[in-house]
């Protein structure tokens, strides 16, 4: 290490001209940044050149925060460890990331076979908030069409924890009529939505 990192590295370290200090060191270590990045595989449309040109910068800053003199270790040495490491992180969240979609995944027939198809599109857990949010638009302009009493129905039904006797008693009907309203609905609900 030159005399001049270490005057760099303190000056950052004191916060006295951090950006010129910054500058320098970037600058000297821009062959290591080129040659770190074109070791990485850019595998991300959301992560670009001037992505991990950024990082690299960022994670200069950093290690010149954390290096001592006594480390035994260059300050290029350093920075290529801490710059590797955070490139590896970084491709390994982008890996786990992409991975998700597969943990996630199951087939159609599997899920009809565990489960009926009516909690195939209530339930947010089956499917990305994008899928959930597609399904609550169709869920609300079908029931936009129902009647305020079929509603009032289905709202005990579904949001609250009410049992067809109790929703009888409450709204004074017999539970058969619940029971036929219930029924009504699931049935124009599939049909809405062609299952």
């Amino acid at each position: 290490m030159t005399q001049n990192d270490l005057y760099y590295i303190e000056h950052i370290k004191h916060r006295k001209d951090i950006n010129n200090c910054l500058y320098h060191l970037i600058t000297k270590y821009k062959p290591l940044i080129n040659a770190s990045i074109k070791n990485y595989p850019l595998q991300s449309p959301y992560c670009t050149r001037e992505d991990l040109k950024q990082e690299a910068y960022i994670t200069c800053y950093k290690a010149a925060l954390k290096y001592r003199d006594n480390m035994h270790v260059t300050f290029g040495a350093f920075y290529k460890t801490c710059l590797k490491n955070h490139y590896t992180s970084i491709l390994r969240k982008e890996n786990a990331f992409k991975r998700q979609s597969n943990k996630h995944t199951k087939s159609l027939d599997a899920i009809a076979a565990t489960q009926h198809l009516d909690h195939l599109f209530i339930d947010p857990k089956t499917y990305y908030l994008e899928d959930y949010l597609i399904c609550l638009d169709l869920f609300h302009s079908y029931y936009n069409q129902l009647s305020d009493a079929k509603l009032l129905i289905l709202n005990y039904c579904l949001l609250k924890p009410y049992k067809q006797k109790e929703i009888a008693q409450i709204l004074n009907v017999s539970p058969q009529s619940i029971s036929k309203t219930m029924q009504y609905c699931t049935h124009g609900l599939k049909q809405y939505l062609n299952i």
